[in-house]
């Protein structure tokens, strides 16, 4: 017996976001009020243990040099830890790779690696859109900057999700992120000081 799929029906629909939107409903006051009574308290209880959880995940941090919550978005974890650490390293720099001519074609390398680790964090963060090279059609973007129109538009309907906007990557700036992420790979072993 063969049943019908809400999700995949919504997904082949191309109408996901307005779906979502259509069904998420504002609380009422009673029941904000109702809401931060039931988890506000319990959150404001269970407060004593999160203070050992962050004890445990400073001393798994620094015995294995990750936390079981950094597993949990890795991505984002390591993103953020290589963009504070490259920034930390432009600095502080004192040489650079042998195949560089001087300190400065190597800091400008950096930028560009700091750029990358920047934007990854804002496709992750602040709702950037990327579009892969094997996507990247003028067609493509077309409807890219479409579904960023149209989730503006349901967002700004809901007074929690209004004026949020998106960032529809250009030509450019998909080139300029490539091309930190090769720069990363091609200077991977050259990251000390």
């Amino acid at each position: 017996m063969e049943g019908t799929n809400p999700v995949k029906e919504m997904i082949e629909s191309g109408n996901t976001v307005e779906s979502l939107f259509d069904k998420w409903k504002p609380r009422t006051w009673y029941q904000e009020v109702g809401w931060w009574i039931r988890h506000g308290i319990w959150n404001w209880v269970g407060y004593r243990g999160e203070v050992w959880r962050y004890l445990v995940r400073f001393w798994q941090r620094g015995i294995r040099g990750y936390g079981d919550s950094d597993v949990w978005g890795l991505n984002y974890h390591l993103a953020a830890v290589i963009l504070g650490s490259v920034k930390e390293l432009r600095e502080m720099v004192h040489g650079h790779p042998c195949d560089l001519k001087d300190l400065d074609e190597w800091k400008e390398i950096l930028e560009h690696i700091i750029w990358t680790f920047e934007v990854v964090l804002n496709i992750y963060e602040r709702d950037w859109l990327y579009l892969e090279p094997c996507h990247r059609t003028e067609a493509e973007m077309k409807k890219l900057h479409e579904f960023a129109r149209r989730c503006e538009e349901k967002h700004n309907k809901h007074k929690f999700l209004a004026g949020m906007k998106y960032h529809v990557m250009d030509y450019a700036e998909c080139e300029r992120y490539e091309l930190g992420w090769s720069l990363f790979q091609k200077y991977f072993f050259g990251l000390w000081d």
